[in-house]
């Protein structure tokens, strides 16, 4: 049998994307390799205790449709959270986000973050500045050298592990936002104001942990759906207008391929011949950051 699409990984991405294109009508399998779907988003109870093993998790969305859609998914109900982060620096703690709460730092410091933000926003109106290289000069550009030598800069490498000088500035649009100038000149000035307003109010399950966002996005397959676990793609590979999965000793027919699975684990599934060298001498180099929950 022929089916539409085989899904690569049975995480969120894999789990959501089924979920979306089943209301096309389409017949979908999903191979996931662990004997329990939901990637990252795995919660266990010890104890009575619930923790997510896949780091933190909340659900926020500037896109109300997919917003609704997630939390209308999650069984047993959502709660809704006011955002409550905060920065250690200089010895206290500074609310979330830094460039919002300029008014906790001494007079000096607001006059630094102040003078150069205004500062990169002159250069950057008059045109002085050149298309950022890598995420460094995308954060001087954007909120002038105190902000980000105080806080994003050191806030950024200690989450990715590498200097911000490797990092690119085109992931940024949306996970970065520019502050607006009259929220900057009032945090300067002593007046609180919000930043990141998208994420300023935030949801999770009720009950469950986050894996319930997993177990609700199931709960919505219609046969149309197939999941199946301790399934490991051992090769894709291409043959006419048809591609063939291979798990274990049986091949899945296809018409389309949606891969979530890590990038290298993909190419090394791939014909080897299909890869273009260059593409295959970088695979041993693409950096990733592990992580590790302790509860």
């Amino acid at each position: 049998m022929v089916v539409d699409v085989c899904i690569l990984g049975g995480g969120l991405a894999g789990l959501y994307a089924a979920y979306l294109l089943q209301r096309l009508g389409l017949k979908i399998v999903i191979f996931e390799r662990e004997e329990r779907p939901g990637g990252l988003l795995k919660s266990i109870n010890l104890d009575g205790y619930v923790f997510d093993m896949g780091g933190s998790h909340v659900i926020f969305s500037k896109n109300k449709e997919v917003l609704n859609q997630i939390l209308n998914l999650i069984p047993g109900g959502i709660i809704r959270h006011y955002r409550n982060s905060r920065i250690y620096y200089g010895g206290k703690y500074i609310k979330y986000p830094f460039e919002n709460s300029l008014y906790q730092l001494g007079p000096q410091e607001r006059y630094e973050c102040l003078r150069d933000f205004i500062n990169a926003l002159v250069r950057r109106a008059k045109g002085e500045f050149k298309t950022p290289k890598n995420f460094t000069e995308w954060c001087y550009q954007t909120f002038g050298e105190s902000i980000c030598n105080k806080y994003l800069i050191p806030y950024n490498e200690k989450i990715w592990k590498v200097s911000t000088d490797e990092l690119s500035s085109t992931w940024v649009a949306g996970r970065v936002p520019n502050p607006p100038i009259d929220d900057v000149i009032k945090a300067a000035t002593g007046i609180p104001t919000e930043g990141y307003k998208h994420q300023l109010n935030f949801y999770y399950p009720m009950s469950g942990g986050i894996e319930s966002l997993v177990r609700g996005i199931i709960g919505s397959f219609n046969s149309n759906v197939t999941l199946k676990l301790r399934a490991e793609v051992s090769k894709v590979r291409k043959e006419n207008d048809l591609y063939i999965v291979k798990v274990g000793s049986d091949e899945y027919l296809c018409k389309k391929v949606i891969s979530t699975i890590p990038l290298p684990e993909l190419l090394n599934r791939l014909p080897h011949n299909d890869i273009p060298k260059e593409l295959r001498d970088l695979i041993p180099k693409l950096a990733y950051t592990s992580l590790i929950v302790v509860g």
